[in-house]
């Protein structure tokens, strides 16, 4: 962590928040996955596309606690021992992991609801 802490802000914040993603979401995420949960959402805008952080930059700034199977494409943490690590951080982003998930998710399902008000899914 102090590789990851001796980077610029921006580098810091992106590490923690994909270390966040991978430790706490309740399933695998795919590289694609944590891209998207890394981008910033706008409850009426979504996603925007162009702003979603490379594999390259999310791997770097993790500074290797972060591995990408080739095969599945699925982000893992790269030792059992950093997931304990990381859950016993006493830091404020990873101080309320749900509730920042939570909040991403529902920017992100407000924005499909918004996108789609207009279409005959609805």
């Amino acid at each position: 962590m102090g590789r990851i802490e001796d980077q610029g802000e921006a580098e810091v914040s992106l590490a923690k928040h994909a270390l966040l993603w991978v430790t706490y979401a309740h399933g695998y995420l795919t590289i694609d996955d944590l891209r998207s949960a890394l981008a910033r959402v706008s409850p009426k805008e979504g996603i925007d596309p162009y702003d979603r952080p490379t594999e390259a930059m999310i791997l770097s700034c993790c500074c290797g606690l972060l591995v990408v199977d080739q095969t599945t494409k699925i982000v893992r943490l790269s030792h059992f021992t950093a997931d304990e690590f990381i859950r016993t951080l006493p830091d404020t982003i990873l101080k309320t992991p749900h509730a920042l998930i939570a909040r991403h998710c529902i920017a992100y399902l407000s924005s499909r609801r918004n996108s789609l008000e207009g279409s005959t899914i609805v």
